[in-house]
């Protein structure tokens, strides 16, 4: 006996996830990986990350960018990085999530889990960065970035969506894994 599939649109968490999932595709692609690709990128798609990064003062992605200067794009290398496992880990995640929640499909459980838990860990140091950028009431560039309390409203509205997400979708991973289990158990 096979269980009925419930369609996507019957499963509002689901729903919210996948439709998260979908929109940030392009927001990995056209923004985040950026400071990956090589010189010769269009210059259509640079500007995109140009244009925030000139709105925000973004200190992380102005910094991978290098727009601040070669020391400080050092000193935020480990952001480079973070940027790399999201091209690298969490954009498979996304097709591999878009697929697994349209299906319905349980076995991408633990893999949300492990997407919620990672991203939401690496997340909430960009926000502890963005939090200790000092606040002036001009933005500067150099000798240090600093950020007006305008941008520093708009980077962690920026940011904290994307803590906050995947951290749920850890948590709800985790109980449906438990339920599961639990399931499986009493089935043993």
């Amino acid at each position: 006996m096979s269980a009925t599939r419930v369609p996507l649109a019957k499963r509002p968490r689901d729903l919210a996830y996948f439709f998260f999932f979908l929109i940030h595709i392009p927001t990995t692609l056209l923004v985040d990986a950026q400071p990956l690709y090589p010189q010769w990128v269009s210059s259509f798609i640079s500007s995109l990350p140009k244009y925030y990064v000139d709105m925000s003062n973004d200190p992380l992605l102005g910094s991978a960018l290098g727009y601040y200067g070669e020391a400080r794009r050092q000193v935020y290398n480990w952001f480079r990085w973070y940027l790399i496992m999201e091209v690298v880990f969490q954009l498979p995640v996304f097709l591999i999530a878009l697929r697994g929640l349209w299906r319905g499909s349980t076995s991408i459980y633990l893999l949300l889990l492990i997407y919620g838990a990672s991203t939401a860990t690496t997340t909430l140091a960009c926000i502890a960065d963005v939090v200790a950028t000092p606040v002036t009431p001009t933005p500067t560039r150099t000798p240090i970035v600093t950020i007006t309390s305008e941008q520093q409203l708009l980077l962690l509205s920026s940011y904290i969506p994307f803590f906050l997400v995947p951290f749920i979708i850890a948590i709800d991973m985790a109980f449906r894994l438990h339920k599961l289990v639990n399931v499986r158990a009493k089935t043993d």
